[in-house]
């Protein structure tokens, strides 16, 4: 073969032979049965199974419920294993296993539609003033000035009033004594949104198939 001649003139036959015994070993070393080298190369084949086996256990007992959030963001990754998952192709899944998925968008009908007569969606509405001030509330936050902000700069979604709630509760800025404490929480409750909105997206939760 073209290349492996100029190799083997290379090497002496026995350096080749001493080159391969190190490779083997090393392969053997990291490989010690057929099923570490099966975990190794095919993970998601062979801990879903496993995954399934551990759910059917914990469904004798009682209900179970599989959540996936952010799908907006992992729908990519896990949409095809999901699908995969309740074909049964990794072990027959539980009767009373209710599967959640929560993101920005709908479901995909080309890939969920046949699951349609067993899926209930919801839409999380925004929160309402009291609901916002009952959350602030019980994270310590009574601030009129702050509810405001964080009223009016999360626009009611669930997520980012919790989001800027921790923001506001961790300022450093709220804890500062003194008579400037007034003028401290303004600064802080204004600064919160660059903070968190980096990281939080205005976002409707879903039901996925299940029970």
């Amino acid at each position: 073969m073209p290349g492996l001649t100029a190799v083997t003139d290379e090497y002496a036959s026995d350096e080749i032979a001493a080159r391969l015994e190190q490779t083997r070993a090393f392969l053997a070393g990291k490989f010690r049965t057929h099923d570490q080298a099966r975990l190794l190369l095919s993970p998601v084949a062979e801990l879903s199974p496993l995954l399934v086996e551990d759910m059917r256990k914990l469904a004798e007992h009682r209900p179970l419920a599989l959540f996936v959030d952010n799908y907006e963001h992992t729908a990519a990754l896990l949409e095809p294993w999901l699908l995969r998952l309740l074909e049964g192709r990794f072990g027959e899944l539980p009767m009373n296993l209710v599967l959640v998925v929560a993101g920005q968008h709908p479901l995909d009908v080309n890939n969920w539609g046949e699951y349609a007569p067993i899926t209930q969606n919801w839409h999380l509405e925004p929160f309402t003033q009291d609901e916002i001030r009952a959350l602030l509330g019980g994270r310590g936050i009574t601030d009129v000035t702050v509810l405001g902000s964080v009223s009016r700069l999360s626009g009611g979604l669930p997520l980012l009033v919790s989001k800027l709630a921790d923001e506001v509760r961790d300022s450093a800025s709220l804890a500062d004594p003194g008579r400037g404490r007034g003028r401290a929480r303004g600064r802080a409750a204004r600064r919160v949104p660059a903070r968190a909105r980096r990281g939080c997206a205005g976002r409707s939760g879903r039901a996925g198939p299940g029970g």
